[in-house]
């Protein structure tokens, strides 16, 4: 389980919404994102965390998903701190050296 941050407020906000804005239910999200129902229920009630890997990941799934609108948009206000988020991730995750960091310096 991770750390409960204000990234993951942010995160479980976006998701949802994201959720929301295309329909789909609360068993869609699991099998899109190939994770349980009670990984999904925990993360959207900012009571777990994905893992930065996993988050990246979902991110780039749901950005794919149907060729629909990215899940972060640069059109809503709340999300103009979303930059800072992922940077302050990123480099949380590249001193540790987990595979996430590897992937992001990667792309």
């Amino acid at each position: 389980m991770s750390d409960i941050t204000p990234e993951t407020g942010m995160f479980a906000r976006e998701l949802n919404e994201w959720r929301n804005k295309r329909g789909l239910s609360g068993s869609d999200l699991p099998r899109i994102l190939g994770t349980s129902r009670q990984m999904i229920s925990d993360v959207l009630a900012r009571n777990r965390a994905f893992s930065a890997e996993k988050a990246l990941q979902a991110v780039q799934i749901l950005n794919n998903y149907q060729k629909t609108a990215p899940m972060t948009t640069k059109a809503q206000p709340q999300d103009e701190g979303v930059e800072q988020i992922n940077a302050a991730v990123l480099k949380r995750f590249s001193k540790s050296g987990t595979r996430a960091a590897n992937i992001s310096r990667a792309g």
